[in-house]
């Protein structure tokens, strides 16, 4: 009985456990966001971030985590709709100046992921994710802004006019400066 009970008690704690590093945090177009996948967002965020900088991206990160993943579901949603992916050259490319900007090299860089304990397939897969949302944003904004000639011409000249100098005299000019001029 003591073991059938014990057997039960360590089946209830492990799940209990699991639970809550799997619960469903929010559902995003049918797709449940986990804790575990807010973990490692914040995680392969905060590991591109310089260190004198990331205590407060984290404390900022915290308030806005679930929102800017939200959002990324469902700009994740109009991208496969939309057929749209960041390729993995992109990916490459965001990786090395990632790595440039950190002055590491390939295996510093894996050092430090593995600080974060985050995989090098989980912070690919979250720049995949990040480089197909900017995608896709883009995208929205040359649909959605078209400019005119007048516009142009419009702006053009708001431009010039900002640039223009006046000059002003304030001064008086006395009778007898005029009569000597």
């Amino acid at each position: 009985m003591k073991k059938l009970f014990l057997a039960y008690l360590i089946c209830g704690l492990s799940i209990s456990f699991a639970g809550d590093v799997d619960k469903v945090v929010v559902v995003v177009n049918d797709e449940a966001i986990t804790q575990y996948d807010v973990n490692e967002f914040t995680q392969a965020t905060l590991v591109s971030i310089p260190n004198d900088k990331r205590d407060y991206v984290a404390n900022d990160l915290k308030k806005q985590q679930i929102s800017m993943m939200v959002d990324q579901y469902l700009i994740m949603g109009v991208a496969k709709k939309r057929d749209m992916a960041a390729t993995d050259e992109m990916v490459d490319s965001v990786m090395d100046k990632i790595k440039s900007s950190m002055q590491m090299d390939n295996q510093a860089f894996a050092k430090h992921l593995q600080a974060f304990n985050v995989s090098p397939q989980a912070f690919r897969k979250h720049l995949q994710r990040s480089i197909t949302a900017s995608l896709v944003q883009e995208s929205y904004v040359k649909e959605s802004v078209r400019i005119t000639p007048k516009m142009l011409a419009h702006h053009i000249e708001s431009d010039l006019q900002a640039k223009t100098k006046y000059i002003f005299n304030d001064y008086k000019i006395t009778k007898g400066e005029l009569n000597n001029a």
